[in-house]
């Protein structure tokens, strides 16, 4: 009886311990894992924050810089200070990228302290690329985005609009001759080929060779002699 009480106890203590523990969990992140830089840039107004989930608040709550990429950063200890309970305590930093660092991955990690002995960490990768030749600032793109937008449809209706107007009107419907014309025409046309024969053929009748001008007039002088 006694060990079965013992047993109970035992495990209400172990699900009240877990419970003040769940309560307490306590949730910390960069808000970005990632940076890509270039050597010789400065990246500002990087953010990481401390967020206590639980009930009971955190005090001296503070977070060292370590990694490869460490000596890049500033200030390398960000104090958070007392994070109550549901309380979210944001900080920011600097990273400087020397110049001719060699391009790669380097790592950053903020390890999270407290004066209640909490730890955790933070795992931020580096990436150092080449630098590129024009650096445009997104406003930039949205001035050039919004005039090609308006620009664009604007040429395509002036295009439209001046091949319209040089366009050649169509030319007039075929005009309609009416058969008596063209009966009137073909008859002219048939007449004049006629009279054009006529005086061919007549032009081409072989003289006589009998007739002579000179004999007929002797012969009709020395009729009317007689």
């Amino acid at each position: 009886m006694n060990m079965f009480k013992i047993r109970k106890m035992a495990a209400s203590f172990f699900l009240v311990l877990v419970l003040l523990i769940s309560l307490n969990m306590v949730v910390s992140a960069q808000e970005e894992g990632e940076i890509t830089v270039h050597p010789g840039q400065t990246v500002r107004n990087n953010k990481l924050y401390f967020e206590n989930t639980g009930v009971y608040a955190f005090y001296g709550v503070y977070a060292d810089a370590s990694g490869t990429a460490a000596n890049w950063v500033y200030p390398t200890t960000l104090y958070f200070g007392t994070v109550s309970g549901g309380e979210r305590v944001t900080k920011t930093y600097t990273i400087t990228v020397p110049e001719g660092t060699t391009l790669g991955d380097y790592s950053l990690t903020w390890e999270y302290y407290s004066e209640d002995g909490y730890e955790g960490y933070v795992h931020i990768t580096v990436h150092v690329t080449s630098q590129p030749w024009i650096v445009i600032p997104w406003w930039v793109w949205m001035i050039i985005i919004l005039v090609l937008a308006i620009a664009i449809p604007g040429i395509v209706i002036a295009v439209v609009v001046s091949r319209r107007k040089k366009r050649p009107p169509p030319p007039p419907p075929p005009e309609v001759v009416p058969p008596e014309t063209i009966l009137r025409h073909v008859s002219c046309n048939l007449m004049i080929l006629y009279m054009k024969s006529c005086t061919l053929f007549f032009f081409a009748l072989p003289v006589s060779p009998h007739y002579n001008p000179i004999n007929y007039e002797h012969r009709c002088d020395h009729h009317n002699y007689r």
